[in-house]
């Protein structure tokens, strides 16, 4: 995932959790501390910047409405670019969905056209041809 996508599902993911009352302690707890400091990273590189603040502020209490403005200011502050915030949203992220932490991640890139792909732990597969295996 983009970097940028992280940041924007991160914040989207954490304001979705503070609003949330249904949500377990369990998982709402680290969960609202790790938003907490993403906020306050988004923040200190917001200062000075007013507009900047109020979008994140939008942005928290609509993310779909105010997607595209918050993720203009982000690329605009080359927020991406910052490891300690992308970090941030990492962290976010896996204290709201633990398991998937715990699972491997793909990064696919297909260059060309693929006829057939597997993707996952523990695959076989067995690829036919047509032709006959040459054993030398």
């Amino acid at each position: 995932m983009e970097p940028i996508n992280l940041i924007l599902l991160a914040l989207a993911t954490g304001a979705s959790i503070n609003l949330n009352k249904t949500i377990s302690s369990i998982t709402s707890e680290p969960a609202k501390e790790c938003h907490a400091e993403l906020l306050k990273l988004l923040n200190r590189r917001f200062t000075g910047k007013p507009q900047a603040s109020e979008v994140l502020a939008d942005y928290e209490s609509d993310p779909a409405m105010f997607e595209k403005p918050m993720k203009l200011i982000l690329l605009e502050a080359n927020i991406d670019k910052d490891q300690e915030i992308v970090k941030s949203a990492q962290k976010l992220m896996q204290s709201t969905q633990p398991q998937q932490a715990l699972l491997r991640n793909y990064n696919v890139q297909l260059g060309s056209n693929v006829l057939s792909m597997g993707q996952g732990d523990y695959q076989q597969i067995n690829v036919n041809t047509g032709q006959q295996a040459k054993i030398s």
